[in-house]
């Protein structure tokens, strides 16, 4: 089998090599991200492993139907840059990849603990000398009511984690799971937002959650309400977020993603002017954590990534199924 692979990191090289060995795959390795411009490249090709940089629209998705490229899989649990019913309809394969949550859980777990301890506001003030400790009174995890919408792989690698600090945990999933229910309480979304001192969101993008966390969300929230987000920017409103902030009627946010990341992030804008306006603005406020979409981002992972990529697309070519399967 001969696949491509789109939008390759440096870290993702060594792993490609040992993979594709094992199980008997010749890949090309491409650093480009996948466009209109450069599609040809995917001629002659089985299969593509793309990232979620690649925008797989209906005119890609004709040019994979036109070569003849039946298989796509994606190195990342998201895929809401794909038009996966066009592909369906095209006849095309389709799957994303599983790895370990424990990467995100534990990377929540910190962002939560950070929020609470007035983390971001100290390295500011470290930074201009100031050490007193003013405004810097922080929360005891044990005394907060914890809010986990969404407790697939990764929800509950949080909710695990939690429980081991003794706080509070509800949880919010329209398909609860079983084995968390002796660790929370699940609750209704409503009672989830007006309840819980701390918000995660652990869910997919898509059209029916797009922005759920907007103006009316907030106004719904307990004052002085956490809000940690590692799975997608587009479930939260950036502009509203930013007013709630501002009007202190919620108090922190640690977020990993945010809306129209992907112009910026995996980039280096040290000698550029940044023009995403509402991410200058929560780089600059006291009591918000920015990263740049790395919560994933272990060795651990990676390797789990393109094993999970290359085993998927080995597995479509062959059979037409996959573990991971999307359509």
């Amino acid at each position: 089998m001969k696949i491509i692979a789109f939008v390759v990191r440096d870290d993702e090289i060594k792993p490609f090599d040992k993979f594709s060995k094992k199980l008997n795959i010749q890949v090309v390795l491409n650093k480009e991200i996948l466009t209109l411009e450069n599609i040809d490249n995917i001629k002659g090709y089985d299969g593509v492993s793309i990232t979620a940089k690649c925008k797989l629209d209906k005119e890609i998705l004709n040019k994979f139907k036109e070569y003849g490229v039946k298989f796509i899989t994606t190195r990342t649990i998201g895929y809401d840059n794909v038009d996966i019913d066009y592909a369906k309809k095209l006849g095309i394969k389709f799957s994303n990849v599983s790895y370990s949550p424990n990467s995100v859980g534990e990377f929540t777990v910190m962002s939560i603990l950070n929020l609470l301890k007035k983390l971001p506001y100290s390295i500011t003030k470290m930074g201009s000398n100031d050490f007193t400790l003013s405004g810097l009174q922080g929360k005891e995890l044990k005394s907060q009511t914890v809010g986990i919408i969404g407790t697939g792989k990764i929800g509950q690698s949080v909710i695990k984690s939690l429980s081991g600090f003794r706080c509070k945990i509800i949880g919010y999933d329209p398909y609860p799971c079983e084995d968390m229910k002796d660790l929370i309480d699940y609750v209704s979304y409503e009672e989830l937002i007006s309840t819980s001192d701390v918000i995660s969101l652990h869910l997919p993008l898509t059209k029916e959650n797009y922005n759920m966390f907007n103006k009316e969300t907030f106004e719904k929230m307990k004052d002085e309400a956490l809000i940690v987000n590692n799975a997608r920017g587009g479930l939260i409103n950036t502009k509203d977020m930013i007013f709630a902030l501002e009007n202190k009627k919620i108090s922190g946010v640690a977020i990993d993603v945010i809306e129209h990341e992907a112009e910026f992030f995996r980039r280096d804008f040290s000698s550029k002017e940044l023009s995403h306006e509402e991410l200058k603005t929560l780089k600059v406020m006291p009591n918000v954590q920015v990263t740049a979409h790395h919560a994933f981002f272990t060795k651990e992972v990676v390797s789990d990534i393109v094993e999970g990529s290359l085993e998927n697309l080995k597995s479509l070519y062959a059979t037409g199924i996959s573990e991971n399967a999307v359509c």
